[in-house]
């Protein structure tokens, strides 16, 4: 999407790596057509305004989709909108079957999708993870909150989402849950920290903040650079790859009593937010681990 202040960070650092790139606008499907032939070999055609691109000749991708929700051309009927779904379509077909590298493949940033079985994928490879409960039984949710003295509630999937500490002033609420699946976890208390994981390069933070979630906050937000414990550091790389990711955005948190405990694994990290507070030069990493596929 325009706009998209990843994309546009490693599409700079691309550039001044002088590379040739293009950058797929999905606001623009409505000016593509695409091809694809499957057989002994993937072989495809994209036609942008009438300039016809191999796909076979592209050697990396960096992907970030986001949902078709707003469309350039949502008012110009029917056909059109279906001939940009088919357009997509055909795309994310070619991401998944291409021999080219892609930073990440859709079938590798699926697990995503559900923050409770990802969240069993981040236990067992070595992370310690909050006591965790979903469910539609408001009681159920109650008794879990209690017997964790302190809990938080976020979305079960992989869309954004704030989360929020559970409030007693707000027990009124758990009637809501009955129809929503809704995901409450163990409070962790400690230091936030996040880790972009690019191929075996590590970039570390921590972030300051009184807010439940930092990300939704006006209050300040102190984000600072830092070095992870070896063992960390080294389990932040092995989870991505055994996820078949390589490029992760890993929420962590330390406990006073130095334990670590690991929220969730991004495969499509917002990390634009972080390189502009502790100068980190991620989109730098992206460019160049996508570089050593050229052709």
């Amino acid at each position: 999407m325009p706009h998209d202040s990843p994309l546009t960070a490693v599409d700079e650092a691309l550039s001044e790596l002088g590379l040739p790139l293009l950058r797929i606008n999905q606001l623009a499907y409505s000016d593509m057509n695409i091809k694809l032939s499957v057989g002994s070999e993937l072989r495809g055609e994209l036609s942008l305004h009438d300039f016809p691109i191999k796909l076979q000749e592209i050697s990396a991708i960096y992907l970030r989709p986001h949902p078709l929700i707003h469309r350039a051309s949502i008012d110009s009927g029917v056909q059109s909108l279906r001939h940009e779904d088919a357009v997509e379509e055909a795309l994310y077909t070619w991401v998944a079957l291409t021999s080219s590298a892609v930073v990440n493949r859709p079938r590798a940033m699926a697990a995503n999708g559900s923050k409770p079985y990802q969240l069993s994928l981040i236990e067992s490879l070595g992370f310690k993870v909050p006591n965790t409960l979903v469910t539609t039984d408001p009681d159920e949710a109650a008794k879990f909150c209690r017997d964790q003295g302190a809990a938080i509630y976020k979305s079960v999937s992989g869309i954004r989402s704030k989360v929020a500490r559970i409030r007693t002033d707000k027990c009124e609420r758990w009637s809501t849950i009955a129809s929503c699946p809704t995901q409450f976890q163990q409070y962790i208390d400690g230091l936030d920290c996040r880790a972009h994981v690019v191929g075996t390069e590590v970039f570390a933070c921590s972030i300051r903040s009184t807010a439940d979630d930092y990300r939704y906050t006006e209050d300040p937000v102190a984000v600072e650079p830092i070095v992870l414990p070896v063992k960390i550091r080294e389990r932040c790389v092995q989870i991505t790859a055994a996820m078949q990711l390589h490029f992760t955005g890993i929420d962590l948190r330390v406990t006073d009593g130095g334990e670590w405990y690991c929220f969730e694994v991004n495969p499509a990290p917002a990390f634009s937010y972080y390189e502009k507070h502790t100068g980190q030069r991620i989109a730098a990493a992206v460019a160049h681990f996508l570089a050593r596929f050229e052709m």
